[in-house]
């Protein structure tokens, strides 16, 4: 049955998610402008595949529950940078840190937000809110992506360098 359910059903990443709009309006990403980018150490950050996939079935009795593992990686040539000006007590706007390649760096306005985040019984740190979401879909016999089963509830992910991707 698990493996059944498993070949019916399809995990999804819809990617980085845009950031919730606020009142300072991102600034044009020179990232993705080919001749400014060969003057730049640009960041790109890119979801990886789902790893780690297994079936639950004592999270809930008498349901399985899918569990994935996930990371955003930075493939790109230069670091990931947010540096975030306080919003509220647990948000803080984000401005991205770009590097030239001859010295020097850009602050680039973004709508990307931060928050703070309280972890029981480990630590606090700030999280990228709205980073990136999942969703997972029903696959008919041919492997077709079919009808969306459901939208996973995390959205916020920790930048934090654990290991060089």
């Amino acid at each position: 049955m698990a493996c059944l359910l498993m070949a019916c059903l399809l995990m999804a990443i819809a990617g980085l998610a845009r950031a919730a709009a606020g009142p300072l309006a991102a600034a044009p990403n020179p990232c993705l402008d080919a001749t400014a980018r060969t003057q730049l150490l640009c960041p790109d950050l890119v979801m990886r595949r789902p790893f780690g996939l297994r079936l639950d079935p004592l999270e809930r009795p008498g349901r399985l529950l899918l569990r994935a593992g996930n990371s955003i990686d930075n493939v790109g040539l230069g670091p990931a940078e947010l540096h975030g000006r306080r919003a509220s007590r647990y948000q803080m706007r984000a401005r991205q840190r770009i590097y030239r390649r001859g010295g020097g760096r850009l602050g680039i306005s973004t709508e990307a937000r931060l928050l703070f985040k309280f972890v029981p019984g480990q630590t606090r740190y700030w999280k990228f809110l709205q980073a990136a979401s999942f969703e997972l879909f029903r696959l008919d016999s041919r492997g077709r992506i079919g009808r969306r089963i459901r939208r996973g509830p995390k959205v916020s992910y920790c930048l934090r360098d654990l290991s060089h991707t």
